[in-house]
C-alpha cells in the first residue's frame, strides 16, 4: 500500500550524508502520507513505527539544527535545495545536454516540493516507536495542507531575474506543475515531465507562466 512512498524514501536515503535535513523531511513526508493511507493494519503500522524510529534518530543526530526545530526554516531549506536542482537541470536542458542526471534532478525537485505539504506541527513525535500505543489513531488534522501563510520565501540568490515577487498562489501553481511532471515520469513520459517543470521554473523565476 505504501508503494507510492518509495520514491521519497529513496530520495531520503540518497541524501542521508549529502543533506540530512532533506533526508529528514522526505521521511517525515513519507510517514505523514503513510498514516493517511493506512495506520491500522499490522504490517503498515510496523512500517510507520520504523519510520518514526528513523526520524527520532535523525533528530538526535542533528541536535539543535534550526531547519529541524523551526518548520519554516526547514521548509525554506528544502525549497531552496529543490530550486537549485531545478536550475541545474534546466541549464543542462537548455545547453542540449540531455542525460539521466538531468531527468533525475527534475524529478527529485518535484518530489522535494511534495514535502512542503507537511502540515505545521507534524514533526516526528517525542515518543519512540516502542512507546507508541498500537491502538493510536490518526486525527483528521494529521494530514492537512499548510496554510498559505506558511509558504516560505524563495532565496533570491538562486536566480538572477531581478526583484521577482511571488505570491502564495504562484507557489501553489508551481507545485502543481511539479506534481504533473512527477506523474509523467512514473509513466516515463519525459517530454511532458520536462515541459511541466520548465513551466514551474519560469513561474518561479519570472512570476509569469
Amino acid at each position: 500500500q505504501f508503494r507510492s512512498l518509495q520514491h521519497h524514501l529513496r530520495t531520503a536515503q540518497e541524501h542521508e550524508k549529502r543533506d540530512p535535513v532533506v533526508s529528514y523531511y522526505c521521511r517525515l513526508y513519507a510517514m505523514q502520507t503513510g498514516m493517511k493511507i493506512d495506520s491500522k493494519t499490522p504490517e503498515c503500522r510496523k512500517f510507520l513505527l520504523k519510520l518514526m524510529d528513523q526520524l527520532e534518530t535523525l533528530k538526535k543526530q542533528l541536535g539543535d539544527c534550526e531547519s529541524i526545530t523551526q518548520e519554516i526554516v526547514g521548509s525554506a531549506h528544502v525549497e531552496n535545495y529543490a530550486l537549485k536542482m531545478f536550475l541545474y537541470a534546466d541549464n543542462e536542458d537548455r545547453a542540449g545536454r540531455f542525460h539521466k542526471n538531468m531527468i533525475k534532478s527534475f524529478y527529485t525537485a518535484s518530489l522535494l516540493l511534495d514535502t512542503l505539504q507537511i502540515p505545521p506541527g507534524a514533526h516526528a513525535p517525542a515518543n519512540t516507536p516502542a512507546e507508541v500505543p498500537h491502538n493510536a489513531g490518526v486525527t483528521n488534522n494529521a494530514i492537512t495542507h499548510p496554510s498559505l501563510q506558511n509558504v516560505p520565501a524563495v532565496d533570491p540568490s538562486l536566480y538572477n531575474h531581478g526583484d521577482v515577487r511571488l505570491t502564495p498562489e504562484d507557489f501553489t501553481r508551481a507545485q502543481k506543475f511539479c506534481k504533473y511532471a512527477g506523474s509523467a515520469l512514473q509513466y516515463e513520459d519525459v517530454n511532458t515531465a520536462v515541459q511541466n517543470l520548465q513551466k514551474a521554473l519560469k513561474l518561479l523565476t519570472t512570476g509569469r507562466e
